[in-house]
């Protein structure tokens, strides 16, 4: 004589995770939300809009720390202008055919790459369009509710082979490269590891039903920022997907080439990049 209310066995797991949320001394609901959505617990869709938003803003925030000017009241020319110099000044050997292409994707992602710039190709300008700042949040805040958490869920089945892939990247060139720098600094790098175990990092992540979860937040963190770039990604241009990873490989190779990676690293990496895609 009444309704039975039959709830889904993820709540619990739901429940705790908000609890521990609360307990750590954050009650907003858009940190629970947070909380869940890394966990891979998608909250509705609009909760879901309002976390990958927060962690664009951080992202952003990241991208543009200590260049005022690329959020003040400028036009996109003195911006890019700006931009170059700030870069320039930061890498001063950078040889110019290698900066002139690295200097024009990062201000394609800070949506500041203007076509009166002799170095600003067309993929540049389309990479823009798609990815760069400006246009990650256009597409946040009208996308439908239903695409996006299919875009989040699709960045949790793709986990289990991407991070292997970035496990491997940091192994191979970012670990070198912090050594490296502090060598060179005259600091000590004995407390940078020379390599992370994916066998460990893998065991964080694991299959609930039809979704998958993971302890890890850096993975979480990772699912997140994954879940804004696949909304952009126009996965039925597979001709200017391709165009994208021949540019940005040889734009890689040129960096990791200057900062005195070799070049069979390189080639070896992508050769397992180009497998798994």
């Amino acid at each position: 004589m009444g309704t039975e209310w039959l709830w889904e066995p993820e709540s619990i797991q739901r429940i705790v995770l908000i609890a521990r949320t609360l307990a750590a001394g954050d009650p907003s609901l858009l940190r629970a939300a947070i909380a869940l959505a890394e966990t891979g617990y998608a909250p509705e869709a609009e909760r879901l809009r309002m976390v990958l938003l927060d962690r664009l803003a951080a992202y952003e925030q990241l991208m543009t720390k200590r260049q005022k000017y690329l959020t003040e009241d400028h036009s996109q020319v003195e911006k890019h202008r700006r931009l170059k110099k700030h870069m320039r000044r930061k890498i001063a050997d950078m040889p110019d055919a290698t900066f002139q292409p690295f200097a024009a994707h990062i201000g394609a992602l800070l949506g500041v790459v203007t076509p009166d710039d002799l170095h600003t190709t067309d993929e540049v300008t389309l990479f823009q369009q798609f990815f760069s700042i400006p246009a990650l949040y256009e597409r946040l805040e009208t996308i439908d509710g239903a695409v996006l958490l299919e875009k989040y869920e699709e960045a949790g089945y793709m986990l289990p082979s991407l991070v292997p892939l970035l496990l491997t990247w940091i192994n191979l060139f970012i670990f070198p490269l912090l050594i490296r720098q502090l060598q060179k600094t005259g600091r000590d790098s004995s407390l940078i590891p020379t390599s992370i175990d994916s066998t460990v990092i893998l065991n964080d992540i694991w299959t609930e039903g039809d979704r998958i979860v993971t302890s890890n937040p850096m993975i979480g963190e990772f699912r997140l920022f994954l879940s804004i770039f696949l909304t952009v990604i126009p996965a039925e241009n597979t001709a200017l997907l391709t165009q994208w990873y021949k540019m940005l490989r040889q734009l890689i190779s040129q960096i990791l080439n200057y900062m005195g990676i070799p070049s069979e690293q390189i080639d070896s990496f992508f050769s397992e990049e180009a497998v798994g895609r």
